[in-house]
């Protein structure tokens, strides 16, 4: 056994060896290049993340990031800020930031037309994309750098130019940014004496507006006002228009009521006449005729003494003295006679009624 086992762990010491030497890892943010040294030159393939075999003095693998790489032109950066002098003579500064990374596939590719490492690739992100930069905002004014427009139409125009050229070495522009622009001071002086003076161009043009505005606003309110003025007044004809009609309409009816009622008065005024005097005719007429039958009553015998009957009951009598010589007081019609009445006239008229 012991015999056995020593072969087996000296051909596991081996393969340890060998492992240690011939293999090589390519990392999760890594894409390998494999070079083969003895005359093979660069594989025609990208090695993705893992182990590999590699013979050593015949093959190397080189490492590159496949990830977005930026590339700075400003302080702190990688390279100085870019700065350009206008016709005008005003020194402007230009922070930029370039985002790029390897096209997918193609590491071996930029390997063998730029360079195996990441400076070489960096040196020509950066010499690229100065020519485009200075081509693009080199046209610009020293003002229209402060027109954003204008600006942003240099940096489109830059970042087309500069992700052509990135093309043609297998590398993909992802953005080209200006982080920051620094102004001649000079230049920021004069720049913002004619900010003041289209500001306060503006201004006055603003108030010209404004003004105009106003006098829109106080022409329609003084045309709202006469409408509003003729409205009330319209309102208020209408309303005494109606109120007059109504005045008039009530006292047409006032007048019809009250001379339908004196009408009315006067038809009952003139039957009450009427009835009056055919009341009064007719209790004249009973009158008469009922005089006319006691008239008649009288005349007879029965009236007579009637008549004579209501006399002595009328008679009153205080102290008479009577002359017994003379008179017999049981002599009735000596009486009758003493009182003015003969007691043989059967035809003596009857008194008036009262």
């Amino acid at each position: 056994m012991n015999k056995i086992a020593i072969p087996v762990a000296g051909l596991i010491a081996i393969l340890l060896v060998i492992a240690a030497v011939c293999l090589t890892k390519v990392r999760l943010n890594e894409v390998g290049i494999k070079v083969n040294q003895l005359g093979g030159g660069i594989a025609q393939e990208d090695f993705e993340p893992g182990y590999y075999f590699l013979i050593p003095g015949m093959h190397k693998m080189y490492r590159l990031d496949p990830t977005v790489q930026t590339f700075e032109l400003g302080s702190a950066g990688d390279a100085p800020a870019i700065e350009l002098r206008a016709k005008d003579e005003y020194r402007t500064k230009f922070d930029i930031t370039v985002l790029y990374r390897i096209k997918k596939g193609s590491a071996h590719k930029i390997a063998a037309d730029v360079g195996l490492t990441r400076g070489k690739i960096r040196l020509f992100v950066k010499k690229q994309a100065m020519q485009v930069l200075w081509d693009a905002l080199g046209r610009l004014e020293t003002e229209e750098t402060y027109d954003v427009a204008k600006r942003e139409a240099a940096r489109q125009t830059a970042k087309v130019a500069l992700e052509a050229e990135l093309a043609t070495k297998h590398l993909q522009l992802v953005d080209l940014l200006i982080r920051a622009i620094e102004y001649d001071p000079n230049f920021e002086a004069t720049l913002k004496e004619k900010q003041l003076l289209a500001q306060s161009k503006a201004l006055n043009v603003e108030k010209a507006k404004l003004e105009q505005e106003l006098q829109k606003t106080q022409s329609i309110e003084r045309t709202t006002e006469a409408r509003v003025k003729v409205i009330a007044e319209e309102r208020t004809q209408e309303i005494e228009n109606i109120v007059a009609t109504t005045d008039a309409k009530v006292k047409e009816i006032n007048a019809n009521a009250e001379f339908d009622a004196q009408k009315l008065i006067a038809e009952a005024d003139r039957h009450l006449r009427t009835k009056t005097s055919e009341g009064e005719l007719a209790k004249t007429q009973a009158k008469a005729k009922g005089e006319k039958a006691i008239n008649e009553a009288y005349l007879g015998l029965g009236g007579q003494a009637y008549i004579t009957r209501q006399m002595i009951d009328n008679i009153e009598f205080g102290e008479i003295e009577i002359n017994t010589n003379r008179v017999n007081p049981f002599d009735v019609n000596q009486f009758l006679r003493m009182l003015g009445l003969d007691p043989a006239n059967e035809t003596t008229p009857a008194p008036a009624s009262k």
